[in-house]
């Protein structure tokens, strides 16, 4: 693996469920409509109609969006979930309780057979994996003709005041020396343009926004930024001299009437494989 990947591994394997703590209770607008969480919106995109439905949820952590699904009761349903961090698998295998078949591998090389399922989606995760086009390649591999691939990005957010203070205080905070080489990848999946060129290779591809917002108080906030991968590269020092910091400059915010709600938003990226 390489140095993004390990430290993936580590994150996750140390904190698992950092990514549905933050994302879980988080509601969100798509497309006129509220959902629960970018989870549910996710989930939508599973038929309800009569199986066998193969799903398979790439980077399933520790099986939040496999949990919805499960709940459904939905005969012929079959749930397979993929992952590279022992910690979440083992967190997502006490969740589902044997509801979903969970394995361990990256996903530039997925060890399953042509055709395996009619649906993959993935949550907050493609824009994280090196060799995009090696990952879509393999997911066209294993969707069935007509299958579905679902997924949830990260999108550019617009600037906030709070957006802010995380960034000047970032800037003030020290990486620790294992992570000072990680570079994230998630350029790509930026744009819109940028999506359709990545997704040339699949037939009705459909990009919707989504938005969340967040409520402009130091607990909030932090309950957001708290989580993200930039912290889990300080030593946990530096990591509570940062927290400090960054809900100090939020109260002020608030003391000031500047930290009015903001915005976060993702993508709901849909295509169909030919």
């Amino acid at each position: 693996m390489n140095d993004l990947e390990n430290f993936l591994v580590d994150v996750h394997d140390r904190i698992p469920g950092v990514t549905s703590d933050a994302m879980a209770q988080l509601p969100v607008r798509a497309a006129g409509s509220t959902h629960a969480s970018t989870y549910e919106l996710l989930a939508r995109s599973v038929p309800r109609g009569p199986g066998p439905i193969g799903v398979l949820d790439l980077a399933c952590g520790d099986g939040a969006l496999l949990a919805c699904l499960a709940c459904r009761g939905q005969p012929g349903l079959a749930l397979h979930g993929l992952d590279f961090s022992a910690g979440e698998l083992a967190a997502a295998a006490r969740r589902l309780g044997g509801r979903a078949a969970l394995v361990r591998s990256r996903a530039q090389q997925l060890p399953y057979p042509d055709g395996s399922f009619d649906v993959v989606l993935s949550h907050m995760a493609l824009m994280l994996m090196d060799e995009a086009g090696q990952v879509l390649g393999e997911l066209r591999r294993v969707l069935r003709p007509g299958g579905v691939l679902a997924a949830i990005v990260a999108a550019p957010s617009p600037p906030s005041a709070v957006h802010q203070a995380f960034i000047d205080t970032l800037r003030a905070s020290e990486r620790g020396a294992a992570w000072q080489g990680v570079r994230f990848p998630g350029r790509a999946w930026r744009d819109e343009d940028s999506i359709r060129d990545l997704l040339g290779g699949f037939a009705e591809l459909r990009v919707d926004d989504v938005v969340a917002e967040l409520v402009g108080d130091p607990a909030a906030a932090w309950g957001w930024y708290g989580g993200v991968y930039e912290l889990q590269m300080m030593s946990p020092a530096e990591r509570e001299r940062f927290g400090g910091r960054f809900r100090a400059a939020v109260a002020r915010l608030s003391a000031e009437g500047q930290a009015a709600a903001s915005s976060l938003h993702f993508r709901l990226i849909r295509a169909r494989c030919d």
